[in-house]
């Protein structure tokens, strides 16, 4: 079955999805939550300073909010330093 892509702000199939507004919404409604931003440096996929515009936004919780970068791609898991310091971090 074919991964649905769509959600009610986005514009059709294997479309940009903005999960901000989720996450904003969920540490609205979880005081306890935290979020970590796993980045990596050559991601050519979700390219972290668009992670970054998004989440300086006023509506995140920056106490709660931690945003890292590894040395790799949009895979670190397969760079064993980025894999590393990613354990580590979490």
């Amino acid at each position: 079955q074919s991964w649905k892509w769509a959600t009610r702000d986005a514009g059709g199939d294997n479309s940009y999805v903005n999960v901000a507004p989720y996450i904003e919404r969920a540490m609205r409604q979880n005081k306890d939550l935290r979020v970590l931003s796993a980045n990596g440096y050559f991601d050519m996929a979700t390219p972290f300073f668009g992670t970054e515009m998004t989440l300086a936004q006023p509506a995140f919780d920056r106490d709660r909010l931690t945003i890292t970068y590894y040395e790799a791609g949009h895979m670190m898991y397969i760079h064993q330093p980025s894999i590393e310091k990613l354990a580590a971090d979490v």
